[in-house]
């Protein structure tokens, strides 16, 4: 999460500098990665007799795993609000960086933005939700964590209709427009809570699954990915109808479809947090 934020935040500064040699700056932090993961990472000892031993989780392995309902108590969540991320990825910038379009003009946010303007809108957003990660993270004590994605569900949703307002503010003084970003900001705030809870309780869940914790963490990293790309897709899709309102529209449907299997996962949180 940090890396795909900061790699959002500095891309408009990057571009600013390198433009188009900037491609070739991101290929070779893709070899950097590349290297550390060679160079720097080891492969873990299987600690020494039958405790240590783990059966492989082959092609029927996974089927079985995927044919589990357990595996698909938090799966539908996690998408949709992964989906709703991935709008923010490729879709956002491009509104925001396109050339004005007077097929859009009541569209206040469309356009007319520098890179470098983007980049440090991103970076105070990036800063928000990592404070928000801190806050919430220290709250599992205290709170269902069914309560805190709820919470951070609202809040997502909370933030796209503040921004749809902005986006919609032209005829507003740029002084109502600042409490309108405040509390746009206190819902990303919110929102970051979603993510340690659903965490936690996915490592409770492959507490379920012994032998295959591996598998359901690669799973559950497939469901991240697919989220993502439903959210490209989307994102694509609602923006050339309506730019910008499009995808705000877009994140506040996806983060109301989360809510919708959340109320499962509720009923059977008591049976993960009583797993060993």
């Amino acid at each position: 999460m940090a890396g795909l934020g900061g790699g959002i935040a500095a891309g408009g500064g990057v571009w600013t500098v390198l433009g188009q040699t900037a491609f070739y700056a991101n290929a070779v932090l893709y070899l950097a990665a590349l290297v550390v993961y060679r160079v720097g990472v080891s492969r873990p000892r299987p600690a020494a007799g039958p405790a240590g031993e783990a059966e492989p989780v082959g092609r029927f392995g996974y089927r079985g795993l995927v044919g589990d309902p357990r595996v698909w108590l938090l799966g539908p969540t996690w998408m949709a609000i992964n989906a709703a991320l991935g709008l923010y990825t490729s879709q956002t910038l491009f509104q925001l960086l396109r050339a004005p379009d007077p097929r859009v003009s009541d569209q206040l946010m469309v356009g007319g933005f520098s890179p470098l303007e983007v980049t440090l809108g991103f970076a105070v957003g990036i800063c928000v939700f990592f404070a928000g990660l801190a806050c919430w993270g220290r709250r599992f004590a205290h709170l269902r964590r069914t309560t805190i994605i709820a919470y951070g569900i609202a809040g997502g949703g909370s933030m796209a209709l503040v921004a749809l307002a902005l986006n919609h503010s032209g005829g507003l003084d740029a002084a109502y427009r600042v409490p309108l970003a405040l509390v746009g900001l206190v819902g990303l705030f919110v929102l970051a809570g979603a993510t340690p809870a659903a965490l936690g309780l996915l490592a409770d869940m492959s507490e379920a699954f012994p032998h295959d914790r591996g598998a359901i963490m690669g799973l559950y990293g497939v469901f991240l990915g697919l989220g993502q790309v439903i959210g490209l897709v989307l994102g694509g899709l609602v923006a050339e109808v309506a730019a910008l309102d499009g995808v705000l529209v877009a994140t506040f449907v996806l983060m109301a479809v989360a809510l919708v299997p959340l109320a499962r996962l509720r009923r059977a949180e008591p049976w993960l947090n009583a797993l060993p």
